[in-house]
C-alpha cells in the first residue's frame, strides 16, 4: 500500500510505493487516530467562490438570458432580415427562427459535454475553466458582433458556442467542487453549484426586463456580462490550486497533491485526505496493474461493460432526468395564466418569470443548509414526493373550470404551485449537481458525468421543443404525464439510490450493489448486486483495455 512519511514532518507526505503486504486494516486504524478539521479556510472559500459563483452563475445566467428579453430580440431580428434581404419575415417563420435560436443551445451544451469527456484528465478540472472561459467571451463576442453587424446568422452561431460554455462548466464545476472539498463539506460546497445557478437565472430573468436592460437601447449589455465575468473568473483562477484527487490520480504528482491540499486545509499535515485518494488505487490491489487501474480514464465502452458502473451510469442519467421529468419549466410557463384566472388580472410574463426563480433561492438555500444533515438521498425522493403532490393539488384545481369563482379550488391551487416550487428545490433541483460526482470512482467520474449531463440537456431540448404541442393538443391535462413520469422515476430511484453523505467512491458502489437489479446488458441478463471483490475485479483494467484508445 502507500504509506506516507517524512523524516522530519512524519504525518506530511512523501509518497512512497511500499510492500503491497499491508493490510487495508492498518490505514483505517491510522485514520481513526487522526482528527482532521473540517473549517472552510481563505483559499478553500475562494475557489468555492470562483468557480461556483463564477460558473456556476454565468450557467444559469447564459441558459435563460434571452428569455425576458425575447420581443426585444425577436423585433431585432426582422429588422436586421429586413435591411438585408429587403422584406419582414412573418410572423410564424420568425417564431420558427426563434425556435432554432433558442434550440442551438442546448444542442451546444451536449457537444461541450461530449468533448469535456476527452480532455478532462488530460488538462485538469482548473485548466478546462480556463480555457472554457475563453470559449465563453468567444461566445459573446458572436452575440455582441451579430446585433452590430445585422448579421443575424452570428446570433444564432453564437448561442451555439455559449452552449459549449455552459457544456463544458456543467461537466467541470461540479467534479472540481467535489475533489477540493472533505467528505464531510461536500454537500455543502456541492450544493453551491445549484445555488449559483438559480441566482444566475434570476440575473439574467431580472436584468432582461424591459425596465432594466431589456429595452432596444440596453439589450446588448446583457451578452457583455458573461464575457466580463469570463475575464474576471480567469483573472481568480490564476490564485486557486488545482484538484489534488486529478493531480495525485492522474498526474502522478504526489508534491502538487500535497501542496494543493495544504493549501485548502490551511494545515501540513494532509496525510488522511492523501491516504483516502491514493486508497483508491490500492484497495485491494496486489500488483501494478490493478493498481493503475484508478489512474486510467474509463470510457463509455468500458463502464456499460461493467455491472457496477453501469448500474451507477443508469442512475447518474435517472438523476438528471429527474429534473425535467418533473415539469418545472411547464409549471413556470403555465403558472402565469393560474395566477391570472384567480386575481383577474394580467401579469407580465417576465416579470412573473423572475418573481418564480427568484421565489427558488431561499428554497435552494434550505436544500444547502440541510443536504449534510438529512442526507442526499433523502431530500431527492422527498423531493420527488412532493414535486408529485404539488402537481396532483394543481391538476385537482383545474379540474374546476371556473376556479376563479371558487375558494377551495383557489387555494388547492396556490398551495400546489407553492409545495412544487419548495420540493424542487430541495430535492430534484440540487441533489442530482451533487451526488453524481460522488456516484463514481475517479476514473469513471468524467465520463459518467458528461453522459448523465448530456441525458439532462437532451431530455431539456426535446421538451422544450414538445412544449408548443403540449400545450395545444394536452392542455392543462399535461401535468397527468409529468406525474406518472415523476412517480416512475421516484419508485426506481428509491429502490437503487444509495446514501452518499460521507462515504467514499467505493463505499457508495458497494451499498449501490446491495441494492441489485436485473438489467439486460450484452445479450444477457445480470443481477447487479456485488461484493468488494467483484467490486475491484470489475474495476481493474487489463494492459489492453488500458493502453487503447479512447472510446467514448
Amino acid at each position: 500500500m502507500s504509506i506516507f512519511s517524512d523524516d522530519t514532518q512524519p504525518a506530511t507526505l512523501v509518497l512512497t510505493r511500499a510492500s503491497s503486504s499491508t493490510s487495508v486494516g492498518e490505514l483505517v486504524s491510522f485514520r481513526q487516530t487522526y482528527k482532521p478539521s473540517f473549517k472552510l479556510t481563505p483559499i478553500l472559500l475562494q475557489t468555492v467562490v470562483t468557480i461556483a459563483f463564477g460558473s456556476g452563475l454565468m450557467f444559469g445566467y447564459n441558459l435563460n438570458i434571452a428569455n425576458n428579453c425575447e420581443k426585444v430580440l425577436k423585433t431585432h431580428v426582422n429588422e436586421s432580415i429586413f435591411l438585408q434581404y429587403g422584406s419582414y419575415l412573418s410572423q410564424s417563420s420568425l417564431d420558427r427562427f426563434w425556435l432554432v435560436a433558442t434550440s442551438v443551445l442546448p444542442v451546444g451544451a451536449i457537444i461541450g459535454c461530449f468533448l469535456s469527456n476527452f480532455i478532462a484528465h488530460k488538462l485538469g478540472r482548473k485548466q478546462i475553466l480556463l480555457l472554457n472561459n475563453a470559449i465563453g467571451v468567444l461566445g459573446s463576442v458572436v452575440q455582441i458582433w451579430s446585433a452590430a453587424s445585422r448579421y443575424v446568422e452570428l446570433f444564432i452561431l453564437g448561442r451555439f458556442i455559449t452552449g459549449i460554455y455552459c457544456g463544458f462548466i456543467a461537466t467541470t464545476a461540479p467534479v472540481y467542487l467535489n475533489e477540493i472539498s472533505h467528505v464531510a463539506q461536500k454537500g455543502y460546497i456541492g450544493s453551491t453549484f445549484q445555488l449559483s445557478s438559480v441566482l444566475g437565472t434570476a440575473l439574467a430573468l431580472f436584468l432582461g426586463l424591459p425596465q432594466v436592460l431589456g429595452s432596444k437601447q440596453y439589450v446588448v449589455f446583457l451578452f457583455v456580462i458573461p464575457m466580463v465575468v469570463a475575464v474576471l473568473q480567469s483573472l481568480m483562477l490564476h490564485f486557486c490550486p488545482e484538484s489534488p484527487r486529478f493531480l495525485l490520480l492522474f498526474k502522478s504528482d504526489p508534491f502538487g497533491a500535497m501542496t494543493s491540499l495544504r493549501a485548502f486545509r490551511n494545515c501540513p499535515d494532509v496525510s488522511e485526505d492523501l491516504a483516502e485518494i491514493d486508497n483508491e488505487v490500492l484497495q485491494n490491489s496486489e500488483d501494478t496493474m490493478n493498481q493503475n487501474r484508478a489512474r486510467r480514464v474509463l470510457r463509455f465502452k468500458q463502464i456499460i461493460c461493467k455491472p457496477n458502473l453501469r448500474k451507477m451510469l443508469l442512475i447518474c442519467i435517472c438523476l438528471h432526468a429527474s429534473q425535467n421529468l418533473t415539469g418545472m419549466n411547464v409549471m413556470v410557463s403555465y403558472s402565469e395564466s393560474f395566477l391570472e384566472k384567480i386575481v383577474n388580472k394580467n401579469f407580465d410574463s417576465g416579470l412573473w418569470n423572475s418573481i418564480i426563480y427568484s421565489s427558488l433561492i431561499p428554497f435552494t438555500v434550505l436544500s444547502t443548509l440541510l443536504v449534510e444533515h438529512i442526507g442526499r438521498r433523502f431530500l431527492h425522493i422527498s423531493g420527488l414526493i412532493g414535486v408529485t403532490l404539488g402537481s396532483i393539488l394543481v391538476t385537482a384545481a383545474l379540474f374546476d373550470s371556473h376556479v376563479e369563482h371558487h375558494l377551495v379550488s383557489k387555494t388547492l391551487l396556490i398551495s400546489g404551485l407553492s409545495i412544487f416550487m419548495l420540493f424542487y428545490a430541495l430535492g430534484p433541483g440540487t441533489i442530482p449537481w451533487l451526488m453524481v460526482p460522488e456516484l463514481v470512482p475517479s476514473s469513471a467520474r468524467s465520463t459518467v458525468n458528461s453522459v448523465a449531463t448530456m441525458a439532462n440537456f437532451a431530455l431539456s431540448l426535446t421538451l422544450a421543443l414538445l412544449a408548443a404541442p403540449f400545450k395545444q393538443y394536452i392542455g392543462n391535462n399535461v401535468f397527468f404525464v409529468f406525474i406518472v413520469s415523476t412517480v416512475a422515476i421516484g419508485v426506481f430511484l428509491y429502490f437503487v439510490l444509495p446514501e452518499t453523505k460521507g462515504k467514499t467512491s467505493d463505499d457508495i458502489l458497494i451499498a449501490a450493489g446491495e441494492r441489485g437489479f436485473e438489467v439486460q446488458c450484452c445479450c444477457k441478463s445480470e443481477w447487479m448486486g456485488f461484493s468488494r471483490n467483484h467490486l475491484d475485479r470489475d474495476n481493474e483494467l487489463s494492459l489492453h483495455e488500458a493502453d487503447e484508445q479512447p472510446l467514448f
